[in-house]
């Protein structure tokens, strides 16, 4: 690779005798997405989709590399190629069952809309469409699928001028404080944490941008099917433990409770 790849082990084989270990260790782009992922002292990699992560690969008797310096538009390209074997949070596509398979969702990915605290007009928005008609910019991340109706919403807003990109929560940020829009979307809690981050007030609309569960995808060009069931089964096991659950709770129910 052209670039510096920095690969830290993450975790060895855990899992019980009797569970099977993946085929390979699992190559893992890793990406700052605080709270979701973000270095710790010794940068060492932490955040809820690690440790989710974690659990369910030791769960699973695999062991775990995370990538790093790998540019985000890279990463599709890799994994159908076999440079990556599994990307996190990821939404299944029929394009994407193509190279790729899909575990079970092990969360739900919420893509919500906010303003700024004080905008008393955008306050009032009830839909994307509302805010369309009423030609408030909208702030909205560089990638990402976020359902068929928001995408050709999407081509809406930027036909119309309205429509400014986003490649990091912190620019977002950045962004709707400098009235580059009015109408900020993204994932819920990666924009509240950022918020958080910057000191900024965030108001949050009344309409959700979309709901959807996610994924572990993996290659289909480097895995095999056995590590798509080994893993599948581990999600299983460790959300009727009520592990997957905690993870969630520990990260996220302190930044809603601070809406």
């Amino acid at each position: 690779m052209c670039s510096r790849v920095l690969l830290v082990l993450l975790s060895i084989l855990a899992g019980a005798p009797s569970l099977a270990a993946c085929s390979r260790v699992l190559r893992v782009p890793f990406e700052d997405w605080p709270p979701y992922a973000f270095l710790a002292s010794g940068r060492q990699p932490a955040g809820m989709e690690v440790e989710m992560l974690t659990a369910v690969a030791r769960e699973a008797g695999c062991p775990v590399k995370f990538v790093f310096d790998i540019p985000r538009k890279r990463r599709g390209l890799m994994l159908r190629q076999g440079e990556l074997d599994l990307l996190l949070a990821a939404s299944d596509t029929a394009e994407r069952r193509q190279y790729a398979w899909f575990t079970r969702p092990y969360r739900n990915e919420d893509v919500a809309a906010f303003t700024l605290r004080g905008n008393h007009s955008a306050s009032r928005l009830t839909s994307l469409v509302m805010a369309l008609q009423g030609r408030y910019g909208l702030i909205a991340p560089s990638d990402g699928w976020y359902g068929a109706t928001f995408d050709g919403l999407v081509r809406e807003f930027a036909a119309a001028g309205l429509l400014t990109r986003y490649e990091s929560y912190a620019q977002a940020m950045r962004m709707l404080g400098g009235d580059r829009g009015q109408v900020l979307i993204g994932d819920r809690f990666a924009l509240l944490d950022a918020a958080r981050q910057n000191d900024i007030k965030l108001l949050s609309l009344p309409f959700n941008v979309n709901h959807d569960p996610v994924h572990f995808m993996l290659s289909r060009r480097s895995l095999q099917e056995s590590d798509l069931a080994a893993l599948n089964r581990a999600i299983v096991r460790l959300e009727r433990r009520g592990t997957l659950s905690d993870i969630r709770a520990r990260y996220l129910d302190s930044l809603t409770s601070s809406r």
